[in-house]
Formats: structure tokens, sequence, C-alpha cells
């Protein structure tokens, strides 16, 4: 949730990509 590298569809996630 806090954190999620590839994974889009949680709530909210550090732009790890582009």
């Amino acid at each position: 949730s806090l954190v999620s590298l590839n994974e889009p569809k949680d709530e909210i996630y550090m732009e790890s990509q582009p």
C-alpha cells in the first residue's frame, strides 16, 4: 500500500516506473 514498486493497482506507491 505505501510502497508498491511495480503494483500500480495498489492505493499509493512510489514512482519507481516512469
